[in-house]
């Protein structure tokens, strides 16, 4: 059934650019909700400052954090590996799974071997984005 134009505008009223209804109730949500807002930032300004006066730390902070986003984004894949329909993407879809959660905990276990790892891939990534972009501007 499609939708008529009155069924449109009216559903459309609360988040209307011109109106503003949208915004005005997020503002209002987040006006009774300062002090949240005031303990994230108090935390993430100390976090920032720290990383700054101990660079080392903050980096190794960020390996222990890549560490766990690839343990969670390995079991993420593990269960949705069971959902594919063909073998070959349930493999590759397992195997990549498999390989993100060792990944993630070897991380975990070495944050400094992770560490320099990541900065490796960073400048293996930088180091090839530059040879691609000065190849093809010199086309």
């Amino acid at each position: 059934m499609a939708d008529t134009y009155e069924d449109t505008a009216q559903r459309s009223e609360v988040t209307d650019p011109a109106t503003n209804q949208g915004s005005f109730e997020a503002g209002r949500t987040a006006m009774r909700n300062r002090w949240v807002l005031r303990i994230v930032g108090i935390i993430t300004l100390v976090a920032g400052l720290a990383a700054l006066v101990m660079p080392f730390f903050g980096s190794l902070s960020a390996a222990i954090v890549v560490g766990w986003v690839l343990v969670a984004s390995g079991v993420v894949g593990l269960v949705t590996a069971f959902k594919r329909h063909q073998a070959w993407e349930m493999a590759a879809a397992f195997a990549i799974a498999v390989l993100s959660i060792f990944a993630g905990v070897m991380m975990l276990l070495q944050p400094v071997v992770g560490l320099l790892a990541l900065t490796t891939l960073i400048i293996a990534y930088l180091g090839a984005s530059g040879a691609l972009r000065i190849y093809y501007g010199a086309r």
